[in-house]
C-alpha cells in the first residue's frame, strides 16, 4: 500500500512488485506491492498515521449466494520494514461487512444495519468491545448503504443511512 504512491520504491526484495502480467496499468514512477494477500473478502481499507492497516471483510450474508462466512476486522503490521504484513489479528463483530474509517484514534465499521466504534491502542487489536454508534436500520439486501463511512471537517461521521436520518 505504501509503494502505490508518488514515493520512492523500497530497495528491499521481500516486497516485490507486481508482476507486468497483472493487467494493472501504473503511471511512470509508481510501482505497486503485495502488502497482504489471503484475506477473506476484503471490502474497504483505513491505513492509520503509524503504518497500520484495517481491512473489512464482508460477511457471507452479504454474499449473492449468502454462506456461513463471517466478517469482521483484520489489522496487518509491517515489523520489519520490508512492505509486507507480518503480523495479522482479526477480531471485531463477525456481521461486518463494508464501511471502515479510523478518526481520532478510534476505527469505525459497519455492519448493514449499524456502525460500530473501538477505541486504538498501541496495539494492532483494539482491546474492549464495539460500542454502538448508530443502529436499528433496515437490512439494505446487499449491504450496500452501510460500506462508505467517513468525517466532514468537524468530525461528523457521514454514511449514507446517517445522512437520511438527518435529512427527515
Amino acid at each position: 500500500l505504501a509503494a502505490c504512491g508518488g514515493s520512492e520504491p523500497s530497495n528491499s526484495t521481500a516486497a516485490a512488485p507486481v508482476g507486468e502480467n497483472t493487467g494493472i496499468a501504473l503511471p511512470p514512477g509508481f510501482t505497486a506491492t503485495i502488502f497482504a494477500d489471503r484475506l477473506d473478502r476484503p471490502r474497504h481499507l483505513a491505513v492509520r498515521a503509524n503504518g497500520d492497516v484495517y481491512v473489512a471483510l464482508r460477511s457471507g450474508r452479504q454474499q449473492t449466494v449468502a454462506d456461513d462466512g463471517e466478517g469482521g476486522v483484520v489489522g496487518l503490521r509491517d515489523t520489519n520494514g520490508d512492505g509486507r504484513a507480518d503480523v495479522t489479528q482479526r477480531f471485531g463483530r463477525n456481521d461486518v461487512d463494508t464501511g471502515l474509517a479510523i478518526f481520532n484514534d478510534t476505527l469505525y465499521f459497519s455492519s448493514s444495519t449499524a456502525v460500530y466504534a473501538l477505541p486504538l491502542g498501541n496495539e494492532l487489536k483494539p482491546t474492549g468491545e464495539p460500542e454502538l454508534v448508530v443502529g436499528g436500520f433496515a437490512d439494505s439486501g446487499g449491504g450496500h448503504t452501510a460500506k462508505p463511512i467517513t468525517f466532514d471537517a468537524e468530525g461528523h461521521l457521514l454514511n449514507p443511512r446517517t445522512l437520511a436520518l438527518e435529512e427527515s
